[in-house]
């Protein structure tokens, strides 16, 4: 009896060398091919039992090996080698005339199941038997437990995933919502927030699906990097907001409600969204700032404590009396109902200036008098120097000239 021939066809020394050292425990001789090319030389020049073939080969593929043979060896099982999972390229290949198929990783097993029952429908050409139908049972019933039944599996399991993940997703922005309601948080901010931590719990979900389906991981945690990557890059400015964003929630520099100066601009905090912060200022205009620019600036929060101390400069003339000027002043500030009994209120002269004497008032308000007062104090201080007769003078300069004699 002829000892069979086998012809193996893959650009991997290592798989040939696999597929040779395991055909030949089987008795059968093998013969090997680099290429396409190769391979339809040997075929040509003698007459193979089964034929094993890679689907990618330096010059060409499986596929066109195979439409090939069912012109020029039509009586030689040719068998597929297909990457694991790849059904499409599978059924191609069957309908194209293959034998049967095999998926990467090699299993031994299968593999020499499939060459036996190659050899028992083998037909020689001179016999002039027909070639035995190729969609046979057990190729479908091969096909449904290497490739359809693993990749059902990973579909349904990949569904069980998505379920969980939305579910999860849901629960989690329930839970970051109700914790975010207790911070004091506006509701816009509370609200993207929470719409982050929604569509990243789908995202991580996708990620896993994918993992599930059979994708590297390696090739998600790369393009995981490089969206990462690009997304930081372009938005660099916007992420130094959000840092400082974060640290205010950590640190509460100021919270809303809150007076604050900063970048020049006096108001009341309005919002804090997770760029900028939104203030009104006294004359009603609406300031957005960005954070980075608040944190990188600095602010002045006036509603840290319970009082503030107004500086009121007052100037009178050398000629004024200064003691009866303080007392008048001093004398505003104990009627007035605005300044605070502690700490309490001080009037001193501050400066000798060229053209006055300037006094100084310190008193303490609330925040809510901090605007209003120092402009109605000053109309008051006003018409009691003039009806006292303390003149506040204007800038003057005395200016001598010497003129030289025409004897000189």
């Amino acid at each position: 009896m002829r000892q069979p021939l086998a012809l193996v066809i893959d650009d991997e020394p290592d798989i040939c060398e696999l597929l040779t050292l395991t055909l030949g425990r089987m008795d059968i001789r093998t013969e090997t091919a680099m290429d396409v090319a190769g391979a339809k030389s040997l075929l040509g020049k003698q007459r193979f039992d089964i034929c094993l073939t890679d689907m990618r080969l330096p010059d060409g593929d499986g596929l066109e090996l195979v439409e090939w043979m069912q012109q020029h060896a039509a009586g030689v099982p040719v068998a597929v080698i297909t990457a694991h999972g790849n059904v499409e390229t599978a059924v191609q290949a069957l309908k194209l005339g293959a034998f049967d198929f095999i998926s990467k990783p090699l299993d031994l097993g299968n593999l020499r199941t499939i060459v036996e029952n190659a050899l028992k429908v083998r037909s020689p050409a001179d016999d002039g038997e027909s070639t035995p139908s190729l969609w046979s049972l057990e190729m479908f019933t091969e096909l449904l437990q290497t490739i359809i039944i693993p990749f059902g599996l990973r579909a349904l399991l990949a569904l069980l995933v998505l379920f969980i993940g939305r579910w999860l997703a849901g629960h989690i922005q329930r839970w970051v919502t109700a914790s975010l309601h207790r911070t004091g948080l506006t509701a816009s901010f509370v609200t993207l927030l929470t719409a982050l931590s929604y569509y990243g719990t789908l995202i991580l979900t996708g990620l896993v699906m994918l993992a599930v389906l059979g994708v590297p991981t390696a090739t998600l945690a790369a393009i995981v990097g490089v969206v990462v990557v690009v997304l930081a890059i372009s938005l660099q400015q916007s992420l130094g907001n959000l840092a400082a964003t974060i640290i205010f929630l950590l640190f509460k520099p100021f919270e809303i409600g809150d007076v604050i100066e900063t970048g020049g601009v006096l108001g009341v905090v309005q919002e804090m969204q997770m760029f900028s912060t939104t203030l009104i200022a006294p004359d009603g205009k609406t300031h957005i700032l960005p954070n980075g620019k608040i944190q990188g600036g600095g602010l002045t929060n006036y509603s840290k404590t319970d009082s503030l101390r107004l500086n009121l400069t007052f100037d009178i003339s050398y000629s004024s009396d200064i003691d009866q000027a303080k007392e008048i002043v001093m004398k505003l500030l104990e009627t007035d109902e605005r300044v605070l009994a502690e700490p309490a209120a001080r009037v001193f002269v501050h400066q000798l200036a060229e053209s006055s004497v300037q006094l100084v008032a310190w008193p303490f308000v609330q925040l809510e008098d901090y605007l209003t007062f120092q402009t109605d104090f000053v109309e008051q201080v006003k018409k009691a120097f003039d009806q006292a007769d303390i003149v506040i003078p204007f800038p003057q300069r005395d200016v001598h000239l010497i003129t030289e004699s025409k004897n000189d």
